[in-house]
């Protein structure tokens, strides 16, 4: 005789139990598919089937950013079933330590690129990693300010000034 049988509520509280573990997950990001934007997590013994990964704008506004593998994420299950969970965060951890920010908000990717924004300076500040930048401003680009210019300015038209 199993103790469900014995206990029919045994079963049912076990079950409820489980669900309720299942509701909020930490796990570490194992596969990624970026055609879907989805994922596949490992949470302790057990590997997530593929998760669609929350996003902070998804209208006609889009905001889109995969997580990377290992990274430590958050997944949610309606409940508690992990097969209709959503990766809906990450958080610094292993592999991927806490920057020292210094009050300032921060973008690091994974080929040195880092984007700040020092609030205390009013100073933004980009580091091109191991590229550089493009901007394609079909209106044109406006600087209003000094410029200082470290290193060779190349033209492929006429430049104009006043003066």
């Amino acid at each position: 005789m199993l103790a469900s049988d014995q206990y029919p509520d045994a079963f049912h509280l076990q079950e409820a139990h489980r669900r309720i573990a299942n509701v909020v997950v930490y796990g570490t990001v194992e596969e990624i598919d970026d055609g879907k934007y989805e994922a596949r997590v490992q949470v302790g013994k057990l590997r997530t089937g593929w998760l669609p990964i929350a996003t902070q704008r998804c209208g006609e506004d889009r905001q889109f950013w995969l997580p990377t593998q290992g990274e430590q994420v958050v997944v949610v299950s309606m409940c508690g079933n992990l097969d209709q969970g959503v990766i809906i965060g990450s958080f610094s951890r292993g592999r991927f330590p806490v920057p020292e920010t210094k009050g300032k908000n921060l973008a690091i990717y994974r080929d040195g690129t880092r984007i700040e924004y020092d609030t205390r300076s009013h100073t933004l500040n980009i580091v091109a990693g191991d590229g550089g930048i493009n901007i394609k401003a079909p209106r044109g680009i406006n600087i209003i300010g000094n410029i200082t210019v470290q290193g060779t300015v190349t033209a492929t038209c006429v430049i104009s000034g006043c003066g």
